[in-house]
């Protein structure tokens, strides 16, 4: 039986090599990486994910956060409650703490691709405050080490309302953060702070939820709401640095690697605060780890 015809009650458009828009569909939004997949599903409904599952399956074919108020709530996967996924049988199933609970731990961590398609997702949501306060503080690149130091010392101590970032980017290094309430008390929160990482400059912004997602989206109002694919061409890396932070020959040496960049290459550094606050909460073992990909579940 031939993919085609093995095809045939997928209600949502198909999409084959052979086809003229087969070469604009398969651009990711890097587009540094080009799959080149025998058939692109646009599914309609879940019975389309279950088709195709079960079609790749027979004929022997592979398939295929954290925000600004993450110390307050914790990453995207602590607040999953359940979620609907077909199998590589086609199945189509409800994986819950309860239920599916191997599945439930290895999707909340590195199960990636591994173990179904996820059609669908419940989030535990939480309300939105009426005004939170964006937070930009600029320095001088050699004063990173300062603001290294103060991070360090007062970071993990900082209040569940504060979340933020440290970017590194064409010369300069700005701290961009969001405070649950209002400019007043984050002022307040972050007045040691302030005096010892010393900034060029602070600005406190009080805005709406939205606003904040908005601005430090670096989107118009338009994209935001309403998201479109820009494609581009990009490499990006990660790690992570535990409670000891880097020590200041990897600070100076981080520096000395993006001063030496080329202007042709624009590069940047982002440092998120991970220390403290809901995701610190979450016992190690909740969720699977990198490693964890390679393990079949019975």
């Amino acid at each position: 039986r031939d993919l085609t015809s093995c095809l045939v009650d997928v209600q949502g458009k198909k999409v084959y090599p052979s086809d003229p828009e087969y070469n604009s569909d398969i651009i990711d939004e890097n587009s540094r990486i080009m799959f080149s997949p025998s058939v692109i599903i646009h599914a309609n409904i879940v019975a389309d994910v279950q088709f195709s599952v079960f079609c790749a399956s027979t004929l022997n074919m592979s398939i295929s956060g954290y925000g600004l108020i993450g110390r307050k709530y914790g990453l995207a996967l602590d607040s999953i409650i359940s979620m609907d996924l077909v199998d590589a049988t086609g199945r189509l199933i409800t994986v819950t703490a309860d239920k599916y609970t191997d599945l439930f731990f290895a999707l909340r961590g590195a199960g990636s691709n591994n173990y179904g398609v996820v059609t669908s997702f419940t989030f535990r949501i939480y309300p939105a405050l009426p005004k939170v306060t964006s937070i930009s503080l600029k320095y001088d690149l050699n004063k990173i080490q300062t603001l290294f130091d103060a991070t360090k010392q007062l970071g993990p101590t900082l209040p569940d309302d504060i979340s933020f970032s440290i970017v590194i980017d064409n010369g300069f290094v700005e701290f961009q953060g969001v405070y649950l309430g209002s400019q007043s008390s984050a002022t307040q929160v972050m007045s040691q702070f302030i005096s010892l990482s010393q900034p060029t400059s602070n600005q406190f912004t009080e805005e709406s939820f939205f606003d904040s997602v908005v601005r430090w989206g670096f989107q118009q109002e338009s994209g935001t709401i309403n998201p479109y694919h820009s494609p581009s061409k990009f490499k990006a890396k990660s790690f992570y640095v535990k409670s000891s932070g880097l020590s200041a020959e990897g600070v100076q040496s981080l520096v000395n690697f993006m001063k030496g960049l080329p202007t042709a290459c624009p590069t940047y550094a982002v440092f998120d605060l991970y220390a403290g606050g809901a995701a610190a909460r979450i016992a190690e073992n909740a969720t699977a780890p990198d490693d964890f990909m390679n393990t079949c579940l019975e």
